[in-house]
């Protein structure tokens, strides 16, 4: 695959296939369109689905242009998909220079399409590099700042039951 993509993060669906996602455009650093995903049945043959979500049409606060050493952005960085078991298809995003978003697929579907799941569409607390951890008891962590912030997520995912 010829892709400009980083932060790649693959991870397995609940429908059997593999998902991909990264930062991805031509200029991370000042602006891209929102999150890409692919998705594989093997990790050897890729299908693009397309971008789930655009910053510009789908964003609430993700919108507003951030300074970034003296220049405005609007680009998001790293997101990752997440599957969460019985609940949905969600996405963790961090916008540049700070802010986390939280997305969910408003289908049940992976190729969503996604809205922000916090009420309001709200941002989160932290800076950058957002995941979701699935424990075995089914409870779901909100990590991000290099696990310097974890907080478990009430069971719609719209909000922190504990931090």
């Amino acid at each position: 695959m010829d892709l400009h993509i980083r932060d790649t993060v693959i991870r397995p669906g609940g429908d059997g296939n593999y998902y991909m996602t990264g930062s991805t455009g031509d200029d991370i650093w000042r602006f891209n369109d929102g999150v890409e995903l692919w998705r594989s049945p093997d990790l050897q043959h890729w299908d693009y689905l397309g971008v789930v979500w655009r910053t510009m049409t789908d964003g609430t606060w993700e919108k507003t242009p951030q300074d970034l050493h003296g220049k405005n952005v609007v680009t998001n960085w790293a997101p990752e998909f997440h599957y969460i078991s019985k609940r949905n298809y969600f996405v963790c995003l961090s916008m540049a220079p700070g802010g986390i978003s939280l997305l969910k697929s408003t289908t049940g579907k992976p190729g969503g399409p996604y809205v922000n799941c916090v009420p309001g569409g709200g941002k989160l607390r932290g800076w950058i590099d957002a995941t979701l951890f699935e424990d075995e008891d089914g409870q779901v962590y909100f990590v991000n700042g290099g696990a310097g912030n974890i907080s478990r997520m009430n069971d719609d995912m719209s909000s922190f039951a504990e931090t």
